[in-house]
């Protein structure tokens, strides 16, 4: 978003379609479709009552009634999920045409509103993990005339936000998103100029249960599955069968075997098999952006350090070496120390090394212009 309001066209891939759509959601195309935005939240949602499916996820959280005017309200969005070719404006001349997998901006905004205003809504259920929602033990019901208002509101506060963004005397660039796997990114090679990306770090947060929310506004159950097994990082061992990789480099393999032997229970039959999972899909991508850049294409990835009790695991320096062995040029172009690591928090964490200290690094790589 920040190119495209420097006039710079850009393409955002993400594997989670909850962070697509709220990325999506803030292109500048938003703007020229915000006076039909409001017409339909106004008129959308009394007297509406969207089909269900059995076992709609919905029902989880909200009665029969206020499920089936959310659905409703997904249901009858005036805008396609996916983005027309014409609409692209010559941003994904390089993508490989599968149109299915973008997200059109002003679909997302109003996909976006409910997310928000729902979120609203839960935050009752809440549990120990502020980012996740419980299942509540009676579902809610929300007043029609409280859903709309609050839709409303909730949609004139994300316009001024996308408004505030895009100065009116400077036109934003064309952006797109796309809902893909970044281990196949669906771009040709050698077409992209610049790449930034900021990878899950080492921390096993489970990015598709902190989103399960939303992602059960999509209307399947199956979908946290696929989320939760593709996300890299996710605390989910799959049925791959892994090993550790030369390829990785020294670092890699020697943090891999720190923690393969470390006498802590679950270390080699858990924790190792779910880094090998990590650096597997880290050695993939790393492949898929030295295959889209461009011969003198750059790019910067946003990693930070992190621990297995007391083995450290220097992100930074791995995906340094990593990218080198792909024959990219690549260094720690800066460093800052974190601070407020929620991992200082943790007393328990000092058990095995005491004052850890953590590192951001932006890593830069570039790829030669010539083999």
């Amino acid at each position: 978003m920040i190119s495209a309001q420097e006039g710079v066209s850009c393409i955002s891939l993400d594997i989670n379609p909850v962070m697509g759509t709220f990325s999506a959601a803030k292109a500048s195309t938003v703007l020229a479709h915000q006076d039909a935005i409001r017409s339909y939240i106004r008129e959308t949602i009394p007297g509406l009552a969207g089909e269900l499916q059995p076992n709609d996820p919905i029902l989880r959280y909200f009665s029969q009634k206020t499920a089936e005017e959310i659905r409703a309200f997904l249901d009858d969005i005036p805008f396609p999920a996916s983005m027309a070719v014409e609409e692209v404006d010559g941003v994904l001349d390089n993508a490989i045409p599968d149109h299915s997998l973008i997200v059109h901006p002003v679909y997302a905004f109003c996909k976006s509103v409910l997310f928000v205003t729902l979120r609203t809504f839960a935050n009752k259920l809440r549990g120990s993990n502020p980012t996740w929602l419980t299942e509540p033990d009676e579902q809610s019901t929300i007043e029609t005339q409280e859903f709309r208002t609050m839709l409303l509101a909730t949609a004139e506060s994300m316009l001024a936000d996308v408004a505030a963004h895009y100065p009116s005397n400077k036109p934003a660039a064309p952006y797109a998103v796309m809902v893909c796997d970044t281990r196949k990114i669906p771009l040709f090679d050698s077409s992209i100029d610049r790449v930034i990306t900021s990878p899950p770090y080492l921390t096993r947060i489970d990015y598709a249960v902190s989103t399960s929310f939303e992602l059960s506004l999509f209307g399947a159950d199956s979908l946290v599955k696929h989320v939760r097994h593709s996300t890299m990082g996710a605390p989910v061992i799959t049925t791959q069968k892994l090993g550790q990789e030369e390829r990785w480099g020294n670092l890699v393999n020697d943090f891999l075997s720190g923690v393969a032997s470390h006498p802590t229970k679950a270390a080699k039959s858990y924790y190792w098999k779910n880094l090998l999972q990590y650096f597997s899909d880290m050695d993939k991508a790393l492949d898929e952006i030295t295959r889209v850049l461009k011969p003198g294409g750059s790019g910067l990835i946003v990693v930070q350090s992190s621990y297995f009790k007391d083995v450290e695991a220097k992100l930074g320096e791995m995906y340094v070496e990593m990218a080198e062995r792909k024959g990219l040029t690549s260094r720690i172009a800066f460093r800052e120390e974190v601070r407020g690591h929620l991992a200082h928090v943790n007393t328990r964490s000092s058990i095995y090394k005491a004052n850890k200290v953590y590192y951001e690094d932006f890593v830069y790589i570039e790829k030669p212009s010539f083999p």
